[in-house]
C-alpha cells in the first residue's frame, strides 16, 4: 500500500510532466529549496501545506 506522501509525490510528478516542466522551473516558481520537490516527488519528504 503507498502512503500518502508516495500518491502525493507521484501527482505532483505527473501534473509537472502534463505542463512540460522540469523540477528546477517548479522549485523556482514556488520558491521551494534546490531539490525539494524530487524528494516530494520520491515521497521522501512530506509537502508542507
Amino acid at each position: 500500500m503507498k502512503t500518502f506522501d508516495q500518491i502525493v509525490g507521484e501527482q505532483l510528478k505527473k501534473k509537472r510532466n502534463q505542463l512540460k516542466k522540469s523540477q528546477e522551473q517548479i522549485e523556482e516558481a514556488a520558491s521551494l529549496s534546490e531539490r525539494y520537490l524530487g524528494k516530494i516527488e520520491r515521497g521522501k519528504v512530506s509537502p508542507e501545506f
